[in-house]
């Protein structure tokens, strides 16, 4: 009668027999589906395509509201500009109200001017950038 014996695998033993270059660790690898493979390529490509376009918008959205900030800032600025030149010209010549009434007007017509202005150029610059995005669509398209 024959002694079969049995010997309980160590740590070791399972490195060993699962090292890379092992039989059974290649087959584990083999088993792998290349569907899955070609799913998460796909899948890749797809966020890679998505990315920009997002990028693109948030950076429409943040361009928009640094527009509104500045356009607000104009418009503050032409007012208390005017506000401060009028005070000092009243303090200067003692005529309290008369010159920082006036003034505040012209600060506000300066900084309505100066934002009318600052919206023409932006308008300008963004319909410079959807011809030029649609003439680049039209020369992939060719």
């Amino acid at each position: 009668m024959a002694i079969i014996r049995l010997k309980c695998l160590t740590v070791i033993d399972v490195f060993y027999i699962f090292r890379p270059t092992s039989f059974v660790f290649l087959e584990l690898r083999r088993m792998t589906d290349p569907k899955t493979d070609k799913l998460k390529e796909f899948d890749e490509k797809l966020k890679a395509a998505k990315k920009p376009k997002e990028v693109k918008e948030k950076s429409q959205e943040h361009k928009a509201m640094s527009n509104a900030y500045g356009y607000a800032t104009e418009l503050l600025a032409g007012f208390l500009i005017g506000a401060v030149m009028g005070w000092s010209l009243d303090s200067w010549l003692e005529t309290k109200p008369l010159f920082m009434i006036v003034f505040i007007f012209i600060g506000a017509g300066a900084g309505i001017f100066n934002v009318i202005k600052s919206s023409k150029r932006d308008f300008e610059e963004h319909q410079k950038a959807e011809q030029q995005a649609a003439d680049e669509k039209k020369n992939n398209k060719n």
